[in-house]
């Protein structure tokens, strides 16, 4: 359990993540501030605090970057600004993907199962959700062989050799992929994954009353912008 202030239910979140991502397509530069900042918000109340901070470090330095390209580049250089646009765009949504991303399994299955969501779309939600962070501890222990050996995983040198990175990197990455994925069949197999009966889950999932007041902000907000557009017909 990560500490913070604030527990909130994992539906909360994805309907926080759908309406943001609704949003982020309304709302200006104004209007987008806001949204990271509420991202932020959200994240700092369940004790996510590096995360907020990275997300609103790198959402600056990218409207930094498009302003600077709009302001001064022509040419190639504006698809470039469109790009760095789109990636500030979306980042109020990559800052709720994380805070998705550090849910527990068992409480998303729980959450989707209270979703009455298909049996497949939450038995891949499972298996993504335990093969991404074993893939990426397998990834650190590769990089610190490498170490051992003389070489980085980011370095010109090893950017020159592309079959050195073939050989160092993705051919032991390939292999441990292979064997987690087999591991991670097992232990579905082993946990009644193919079960076709009613699951049940060990993680008693509840909305609280913070669950209430976010989601009801969140939907004010989509709310006023829509009526903004229908009322005014450009965005806030």
């Amino acid at each position: 359990m990560r500490p913070g202030w604030l527990r909130f239910d994992p539906r909360t979140t994805m309907l926080l993540l759908l309406l943001c991502s609704v949003l982020t397509l309304l709302v200006d530069a104004a209007g987008l501030f806001c949204l990271v900042a509420g991202a932020s918000a959200y994240l700092l109340l369940t004790g996510m605090w590096l995360q907020a901070m990275t997300g609103v470090c790198v959402f600056v330095l990218l409207y930094l970057v498009q302003y600077g390209i709009v302001e001064y580049a022509t040419g190639p250089g504006l698809m470039l600004g469109f790009m760095v646009f789109f990636a500030a765009r979306i980042m109020p949504v990559a800052m709720l993907v994380q805070c998705l991303a550090e849910t527990p399994p068992g409480e998303l299955v729980g959450a989707l199962q209270r979703l009455r969501a298909p049996r497949a779309l939450v038995l891949p939600c499972a298996v993504i959700l335990r093969f991404l962070p074993t893939i990426r501890s397998e990834f650190a222990s590769i990089r610190d062989g490498m170490k051992l050996r003389g070489l980085s995983a980011l370095s010109w040198r090893t950017a020159a050799h592309p079959m050195m990175v073939v050989e160092s990197i993705y051919v032991p990455l390939l292999m441990r992929s292979m064997k987690v994925s087999d591991d991670l069949s097992v232990s579905a197999a082993t946990r009644g994954a193919d079960n076709p009966g009613h699951r049940t889950s060990l993680r008693q999932l509840r909305f609280q009353p913070v669950d209430v007041i976010a989601a009801a902000c969140a939907i004010t907000a989509l709310g006023w912008v829509l009526a903004d557009q229908l009322v005014k017909g450009t965005s806030i």
